[in-house]
């Protein structure tokens, strides 16, 4: 493992305030009356198929909505101590068989997969990532022993890969299920939609004040040659039996 990634997350945890630390690094105007010019919702493709019966398998859940746990890093503790907020906004739950077939489409490598399911009453704050998770996991599981993956200490992103993430909606949009990105709400999804926007500057969260439960897949990896369609922003389509 390349030394810049534990000076990464050594920063990332020490720094006060996550959120602060983020803005810094964000090239977002954080003008809060000013409309975006433009989606910053990026519309990738659409899977067809049935997965409905995945969504009634209880996997095991590694982050409670409920509560604030381990995966949240000391930094980001502190910035919700103080906004009062006391669960993860969702429950991270691992992926079934099929959902991994899904993620394995879109052609990543070195990436992981959640199944983020939010439940009515549940809130995810308004923050910018830096993938700690997936740091920590790609560390825990020795990916990273054999994956030279350089953070750029100027920048802290990947210096020789390209991290992205990608969002597949599991469950189609109904009223009270709800994103933000940036100044931009986003509603009125269809179960399948593939998309993405740009995560190291566009601030986002997430809500439920809707009847029923909204459910996605999150994958976090790096563009590898079946996968330069993501980065071109081509719109493709697949199905999953």
């Amino acid at each position: 493992m390349h030394p810049s990634v534990l000076e990464f997350i050594k920063v990332i945890n020490e720094t006060p305030s996550l959120w602060e630390w983020t803005k810094k690094r964000s090239k977002w105007h954080f003008d809060y009356t000013k409309p975006d010019p433009e989606s910053p919702i990026i519309r990738l493709g659409r899977f067809y198929g049935d997965w409905s019966e995945e969504l009634k398998k209880e996997t095991r859940i590694i982050s409670p909505a409920n509560q604030i746990d381990a995966e949240i890093i000391p930094s980001e503790k502190r910035d919700l101590e103080r906004w009062g907020y006391t669960g993860w906004g969702y429950d991270s739950m691992e992926p079934t068989e099929k959902m991994m077939r899904m993620a394995k489409m879109l052609g990543l490598k070195h990436y992981n997969v959640r199944h983020n399911r939010q439940k009515p009453g549940n809130t995810r704050w308004y923050h910018m990532d830096v993938c700690s998770c997936h740091f920590a996991e790609k560390i825990a599981n020795g990916e990273f022993d054999n994956f030279d993956v350089e953070i750029d200490l100027n920048t802290y992103l990947p210096k020789n890969e390209e991290l992205v993430r990608i969002f597949i909606m599991l469950t189609d949009w109904e009223p009270g299920h709800y994103f933000v990105v940036g100044n931009t709400p986003f509603t009125h999804w269809k179960a399948g939609d593939i998309w993405t926007f740009d995560w190291v500057n566009m601030p986002h969260g997430t809500a439920n004040c809707g009847h029923t439960t909204r459910s996605m897949l999150k994958i976090v990896g790096y563009i590898d040659k079946d996968s330069e369609w993501i980065r071109n922003r081509e719109y493709r389509e697949f199905r999953i039996d």
